[in-house]
């Protein structure tokens, strides 16, 4: 059995499910991991509606969890993978990778309690908390849109590029990396015969700020079915993996360390009227004795290493304030 919670960007309603890994559902709520090869499917006609307040903590108390044990990325490992994807990129191997670590503390407070403050303090984020007994927890608290289909109407967006101090301006390295997710976004929608509109603004996480485009498109089909094929096109995108696509993991496999899990793949609902599925960011996984946090950082030819490494500590503090 899975117990999940979730929020959705900009409303207030809580939702439960309590489910059972299902594939033959047509209005679900999507798990999937960053390779792909994990992926959870939740019936959503067993969702209820629930208020924060009513949520009851001390269930947490006797969750169980996996006992592998975790390793933090070390910093001057991650600087030097850095290094190597720089050199990568000079040689033409890759335009763009993006390079995450994972850091590792010790469970502290209730994965619930967790939860309530994501809602409370991330109101422009998908939140949730997902629980498979003996088997894993993921929590997060994403802002980044990778597909939704409301109306008649696809919606995606490019995020990337970060800042994370008081006035602090994009440079050209964070507006030329952007641009190379929404190029990408754009081509895959053309691929699909969709028309894209782009509309350019920014969007806040926590302290930090992105680059952020909308990208939209109209379709003349009341229930496309082009929804799930669009969105495995799109998956994963440059701002979680790098440009080329494949070209870009395979130097992820050889440079990262660890298993990203659920970090960087996505989650959301999918169903015949609406769906909207975001880029599983913000996240984190409870283990027996820790909980592993994700970041990553766009790296190009203008990255600066140790900038890159700190981007990704600022990244892990929207969660790591919480834990």
């Amino acid at each position: 059995m899975i117990t999940l919670w979730f929020k959705l960007p900009f409303e207030n309603d809580i939702y439960q499910v309590l489910s059972s890994h299902n594939d033959l559902i047509n209005n679900y709520f999507v798990l999937k991991s960053f390779n792909s090869k994990q992926k959870i499917m939740l019936d959503l006609t067993k969702k209820q509606k629930i208020t924060l307040s009513s949520l009851d903590e001390t269930i947490a108390d006797k969750w169980k969890f996996k006992k592998v044990r975790n390793t933090s990325t070390n910093d001057n490992d991650y600087v030097n993978s850095v290094n190597i994807a720089i050199e990568k990129i000079k040689s033409g191997v890759v335009e763009k990778v993006v390079l995450a670590r994972q850091k590792c503390l010790a469970k502290t407070k209730n994965p619930i309690h967790v939860f309530k403050n994501l809602c409370a303090n991330y109101p422009n984020c998908m939140v949730h908390l997902c629980y498979a007994e003996d088997d894993f927890c993921s929590i997060g608290a994403s802002p980044e849109l990778l597909l939704s289909y409301i109306g008649n109407t696809f919606s995606s967006s490019s995020m990337a590029g970060t800042t994370y101090t008081q006035n602090q301006q994009f440079s050209e390295k964070e507006i030329l990396e952007q641009d190379l997710v929404t190029k990408s976004i754009l081509q895959v929608f053309k691929k699909f015969d969709l028309a894209p509109n782009q509309e350019f603004s920014e969007i806040n996480n926590g302290h930090l700020t992105h680059l952020y485009t909308k990208i939209s498109a109209t379709y003349n089909t009341n229930n496309p079915t082009i929804f799930n094929s669009l969105l495995e096109e799109l998956h994963p995108t440059p701002a979680v993996a790098g440009v080329p696509k494949q070209d870009a993991l395979a130097l992820l496999a050889n440079l990262e360390k660890f298993d990203r899990e659920w970090y960087a793949g996505y989650l959301g609902i999918i169903n015949q009227n609406s769906s909207s599925v975001f880029v599983n960011l913000r996240c984190a996984r409870y283990y027996e004795k820790e909980v592993v946090l994700y970041a990553g950082a766009g790296i190009t030819l203008q990255s600066n290493p140790e900038k890159e490494l700190q981007e990704t500590k600022e990244k892990m503090k929207i969660l790591e304030q919480y834990l």
